[in-house]
């Protein structure tokens, strides 16, 4: 049986695993699908230096993996050369490499057995990747020629490969010949993919919506989705979509009911802050507030698609910190800060996670 304790604000920790911590680090969650497992990327004391470890399971249950290739971490808590990991289920997967200088191509990396192993993933002679995204059954990627920086980027295109395999096929993206690739972003909910991007001459952002990544694709109404980089969007069946727009020293936050017709902002928050928001159904959301001033360090949840929101608990981590949330459904989810914490009752209480 493990103690609970209380920190600030009433929420419940458990304690005792905080004391068993070993030298990993987690710098990393990644969801495994739409299925309660996780990947949690960190850091290792390895003799003299750090290394780059992954780890995959569920609550306090994990097993070690092979980390995809990395340039060496500097520090502990870091992903090294990783951006970004996305996988479809816990066997298939990429890994994220952006460029180390202007001019250089984003490497992808994929493993078909859940990190076992990694090979170097390739599109076609000088395509890089930009958006990324995965459904149960396919990867999406967003592919264009370049020759130097995402501002020199031609050819844009929705690529689209099953899991289980690197058999990309691709169908031009409409109105790209003046793009940048950085400020692309893409979701994915059953069948359906949405894209938004604004052209690098700097006219209004665009919302298309495809059918299984194929022509033709359907133009939707202007989503004042304007942001300094691309805004993230997260696709809920029924046509929901989740938006977070960074706009300088503040990401705005939006919500559509309607795939994208009309778009209502509810939450402004700075990108400094700490805070971080993770929507897990059409209506339902979590955020985490960091250092907003109306509520500060305090875990909310919505479940009337951002109108409202009440405090569930606060989480034990020091003001600023970067956090990120990961619920892999209503009640289990996972808080990574300083440390990995789970929750299996909806961030009522907090345990420290034993990975590594």
């Amino acid at each position: 049986m493990v103690a609970l304790g209380l920190v600030p604000g009433g929420t419940a920790v458990a304690e005792g695993h905080a004391a068993a911590r070993t030298e990993f680090v987690p710098a990393e969650v990644a969801e495994a699908g739409s299925l309660p497992q996780i990947f949690v990327l960190g850091t290792s004391q390895c003799g003299p230096r750090l290394c780059l470890q992954l780890w995959e399971g569920r609550a306090g249950s994990f097993s070690q993996r092979q980390a995809p290739p990395s340039n060496a971490p500097r520090e502990a808590g870091s992903a090294g050369s990783v951006e970004r990991l996305v996988f479809a289920n816990t066997s298939d997967g990429y890994a994220l490499e952006p460029p180390e200088s202007p001019g250089s191509a984003y490497r992808y990396y994929f493993t078909l057995d859940g990190g076992a192993k990694w090979q170097l993933a390739s599109f076609g002679p000088h395509a890089t990747a930009f958006a990324f995204a995965a459904s149960a059954k396919d990867f999406y990627a967003v592919l264009a020629d370049c020759t130097g920086t995402p501002e020199h980027c031609s050819g844009y295109r929705l690529a689209r490969s099953p899991v289980a395999s690197q058999a990309w096929t691709s169908v031009n993206i409409p109105g790209t010949a003046s793009l940048d690739g950085s400020q692309v972003a893409m979701t994915v909910s059953g069948n359906t993919i949405w894209l938004t991007y604004t052209p690098h001459s700097g006219g209004s952002p665009q919302l298309v919506e495809s059918n299984g990544g194929q022509a033709p694709f359907r133009s939707l109404a202007e989503p004042s989705l304007v942001g300094v980089t691309a805004c993230r969007i997260t696709a809920m069946p029924g046509g929901a979509i989740w938006a977070a727009c960074p706009t300088g020293m503040l990401v705005s936050y939006l919500y559509t009911p309607d795939g994208g017709q009309h778009f209502r902002a509810f939450w402004d928050v700075a990108g400094t802050g700490g805070a971080d928001f993770d929507p897990i159904s059409p209506t339902i959301a979590y955020r985490y507030t960091g250092i907003w001033p109306a509520h500060p360090s305090a875990l909310q949840v919505t479940t009337d698609a951002g109108r409202s929101f009440s405090t569930v608990s606060h989480l034990p981590f020091g003001a600023g910190a970067d956090v990120t949330l990961l619920f892999v459904n209503r009640d289990q989810g996972y808080a990574l800060g300083p440390t990995l914490l789970y929750t299996a009752d909806g961030g009522e209480r907090w345990e420290h996670t034993s990975v590594g």
